[in-house]
């Protein structure tokens, strides 16, 4: 594997306007966030599912993640209705922006412009403890075995499942009040796709400004290719719930 690195002076950046420069870093952080984030959620899915005490930790620990990922998505899209629209920067970057970049700022635009799952799942799971989601009744019939609690003297490692379990409910139902299968699987396509055209009009823009105020030639002058060697198959690679978590390192000389 390898990746190109672009070095950038503190000249160059400060020689960027203002209010490009802050929206440029700003986004470039947020999609910082949000790409780790995503990421940290697909290794997360990677678990065997059996037996089921290991299916209820990682499948919480997954939607802990989806949540905050969730959340992130719905304030950069904030961000840019206010530093990039609200600025008017949009008038001077829209016609520099390629193909991709267009249609991802397109795509964010038509999907954040009416009612969405990302907004009703930040305001009330995300970033914001919902009484009144959690007060939804749980059913007679439900299964008792998603009604546990886990616990170990390392408290990293306790699971309060049934906790889990209502407010995973409640979440799903807020999305599809029918069928919770359906609610998940939509709120993992969606967040997919919102992060997939962030990421193109993120990128877009940032080249826009950079070549804009750095220029191009000087950016691809700069480009030096760096081996990172192997790393690591998606697919073999996994994220414990379950630690050890020791409060000093272990002494192997001992």
């Amino acid at each position: 594997m390898h990746l190109q690195r672009v070095l950038l002076t503190a000249q160059q950046i400060r020689s960027i306007p203002e209010k490009d420069r802050a929206l440029m870093i700003v986004l470039a952080y947020a999609l910082n966030e949000i790409n780790a984030l995503n990421k940290l959620l697909f290794l997360s899915t990677n678990f065997e599912h059996s037996p089921q005490w290991r299916v209820h930790a990682h499948i919480s620990q997954a939607m802990l993640l989806m949540r905050t990922l969730v959340g992130k998505l719905n304030e950069i899209w904030l961000t840019i209705q206010g530093g990039y629209f609200g600025s008017k920067l949009s008038l001077l970057h829209n016609p520099t922006l390629g193909n991709s970049a267009s249609k991802g700022l397109s795509n964010l635009g038509a999907y954040f412009g009416k009612k969405n799952l990302i907004h009703t799942v930040r305001n009330n799971f995300s970033f914001h403890y919902s009484l009144q989601h959690a007060a939804n009744e749980i059913p007679e019939s439900g299964p008792t075995e998603e009604l546990a609690i886990y616990l170990h003297e390392q408290i990293g490692n306790s699971l309060y499942q049934f906790a889990e379990f209502a407010m995973g409910k409640a979440l799903a139902e807020s999305i599809d009040a029918c069928n919770a299968e359906v609610a998940v699987d939509r709120l993992f396509s969606e967040t997919s796709a919102v992060v997939e055209w962030l990421n193109d009009f993120g990128q877009g823009y940032l080249f826009s400004v950079l070549d804009m105020y750095v220029g191009a030639e000087v950016l691809r002058a700069g480009a030096e290719r760096i081996e990172v060697g192997l790393v690591p198959a998606s697919s073999d690679t996994t994220i414990p719930f379950f630690i050890d978590i020791s409060k000093k390192p272990s002494d192997s000389s001992s």
